[in-house]
């Protein structure tokens, strides 16, 4: 019987230390989860942030786009480029067709220094 007791005895003191390390093991993680939660809670505040800012951003950029879009000037000088443009285009178009047309170099405005030929060069070779 004193045996048994002793076991007993023997257990219950294990047991206890077993107790206690699992309540220190269990602090420890409660303080870990708890400092966790605290960074969560500031990434969270950030994300938010971050977010708000982006709103505000794509506000704005409507906003500009809107503006430029209903500027009288930048209409105006744009359908100016276009305008401009189309006219080179159609003068560019016109000239090829009469140059092509007269098939003489005299039409065209060369000047003969710039109708001459070019000479020949031979290779030379080394022994």
């Amino acid at each position: 019987m004193n045996k048994n007791i002793l076991n007993t005895n023997k257990s219950h003191i294990l047991l206890s230390g077993m107790i206690e390390q699992s309540k220190e093991v269990g602090t420890v993680t409660l303080e870990v989860l708890q400092r966790q939660r605290e960074q969560i809670k500031e990434i969270d505040i950030e994300v938010n942030a971050i977010d708000d800012n982006l709103k505000k951003a794509e506000r704005l950029i409507t906003t500009f786009s809107k503006r430029m879009a209903s500027d009288r000037i930048l209409q105006v000088l744009f359908a100016l480029n276009v305008v401009i443009l189309g006219a080179i285009i159609i003068y560019i178009i016109s000239t090829k067709k009469t140059l092509g047309s007269t098939g003489s170099s005299s039409s065209s405005g060369l000047t003969s220094a710039t109708t001459t030929s070019v000479p020949t060069l031979q290779p030379v070779y080394f022994r």
